[in-house]
């Protein structure tokens, strides 16, 4: 388990963000990633 930092984000904070981020993302190619594990790692 990885060290939890403060500015980590709950699912629920994510799931108030998550349908601007998904808005701005480009409609080119399917993800291959699940998005939340995607912004865990940034």
């Amino acid at each position: 388990m990885r060290k939890r930092y403060p500015i980590d984000i709950t699912r629920a904070q994510f799931a108030v963000i998550e349908p601007i981020l998904l808005s701005a993302r480009k409609k080119t190619a399917p993800r291959e990633l699940a998005f939340v594990l995607w912004m865990r790692k940034v």
